[in-house]
């Protein structure tokens, strides 16, 4: 199979247009060339089976709506070293801010997915929020499904689709499919309603499903569920008509990731697709002071050891920084660092000289690209361990139909750790807000 890993909240990697930029453009075509070199050598470095794994690639997301002028500028540099560049629609953020989705909104975001290879749709989501909740689409314990409207906003959401698709005809942008349901089979028939109402000379036009976890939670059994969906929409449409690529939406972690690897060892799912899943977890990390070496997190108070990160780090990047800086000091660079770890911007701007500052701003993306590094090994220890894993989970490289999975389901189903999202009509009307 394919991997693909996305970085998303590009700010949060300081990859977004700033003053800074505009007033030293000769430093900051040093940064974006030491931050491009810097991945494409985290990209070689990363830990790959090639018995399961052809490609790993690693790309980036921006969101259309919250950040309007982020994908321009990332193309503007090269993609800063990133494969492909997806555009999230913004839709989730307009919904929590309380702001309606009109077509005028929708044509303009679209005008700003043109520059991406991969858009996301405007999905509408049969969801509501329990009493007593004021932000919807929350934590999975706030909301309900409700499965008396999952046809109407399946079909609003292929509507929507349309309407993207004709705008995007004159760009190379491809847009990504998004279904939603509560269980494997309200998947199959979200998408069943698209291709009735698009019909297949338009869903030629998608690039892939995103299969997302919005309306079914974000448990071990979930992700399983959202996998199963994939495998009946590839038997029943074939890839003339789902294509070769999945995204799987809140699926960023590598223990969610686990099923992938355990249901592709029989063929159950096709081992020449490509499976991408984003995650703002590793962006956000050091503007969040949240560090890690190839052992795990490292708490935040222990900054012996967040110091001999940053220090093994440097020394990783120290050949790309050499090429542009004639000379740095990596101790001075580290106990700075350490000394201003609270805040990202003062670790930039207390440095001695624009020369530093220069390098830490260099830093902040290249220390989130070497966590990479270490969920690439996390990966390649969960392939290691299929064939021997003895867990219910284990079970399902045994896996090779539907008949199979039932027999897993009713043997080991129950063992599985489950969140999922409460379903409208489980006695649980009275919980409902107006």
């Amino acid at each position: 199979m394919k991997l693909r890993y996305v970085f998303s909240a590009p700010a949060m990697l300081r990859l977004q247009p700033n003053k800074w930029a505009v007033d030293n453009p000769d430093e900051y075509e040093g940064i974006t060339k030491i931050i491009n070199e810097g991945l494409q050598k985290i990209k070689k470095s990363l830990y790959v089976n090639k018995d399961v794994i052809d490609e790993f690639e690693v790309d980036i997301l921006f969101n259309a709506y919250t950040e309007n002028n982020v994908g321009e500028f990332i193309r503007m540099n090269d993609n800063f070293g990133f494969s492909k560049l997806f555009a999230d629609s913004g839709g989730l953020q307009m919904i929590t801010q309380g702001k309606t989705v009109t077509h005028e909104i929708k044509s303009e975001i679209y005008n700003v997915q043109k520059i991406a290879d991969i858009a996301m749709c405007f999905d509408v989501i049969p969801v509501e929020k329990f009493k007593g909740v004021t932000v919807a689409r929350s934590r999975v314990t706030d909301k309900v499904y409700d499965p008396n409207k999952a046809a109407y906003c399946a079909k609003e959401t292929a509507l929507n689709i349309k309407n993207q698709i004709d705008s995007l005809i004159d760009s190379t942008s491809k847009v990504s499919y998004i279904i939603q349901g509560n269980n494997y089979q309200d998947m199959v028939e979200w998408f069943d309603v698209g291709v009735t109402e698009l019909g297949p000379e338009l869903i030629n036009n998608i690039a892939g499903l995103s299969l997302a976890d919005t309306c079914i939670g974000n448990g071990e059994k979930e992700s399983i569920d959202m996998l199963v969906a994939y495998h009946l929409l590839n038997k029943k449409y074939g890839r003339d008509i789902i294509k070769d690529h999945v995204h799987l939406l809140g699926v960023g972690s590598s223990s969610r990731l686990k099923p992938l690897f355990y249901l592709s060892k029989n063929g159950f799912l096709n081992n020449d697709t490509t499976f991408s899943f984003d995650s703002t977890t590793i962006s956000m990390s050091i503007i969040q002071g949240k560090y890690e070496n190839e052992n795990g997190a490292i708490n935040s108070d222990n900054l012996i050891e967040i110091r001999k990160e940053l220090i093994d780090s440097l020394e990783f990047y120290s050949d790309i920084m050499k090429k542009y800086f004639d000379n740095f000091d990596i101790e001075y660079i580290a106990d700075h660092m350490i000394s201003n770890i609270k805040s990202t911007a003062d670790m930039i701007n207390k440095a001695d000289n624009i020369h530093y500052q220069s390098i830490i701003r260099a830093m902040v993306p290249l220390l989130c690209f070497k966590r990479l590094l270490y969920f690439s090994k996390r990966i390649d220890n969960i392939i290691k361990s299929v064939d021997s894993d003895p867990s219910p989970m284990g079970m399902l490289r045994y896996v090779k139909d539907m008949d199979d999975f039932k027999r897993w389901n009713d043997d080991f189903g129950r063992y599985m750790q489950s969140k999922r999202i409460y379903r409208h009509g489980n006695n649980l009307d009275n919980l409902f807000g107006e």
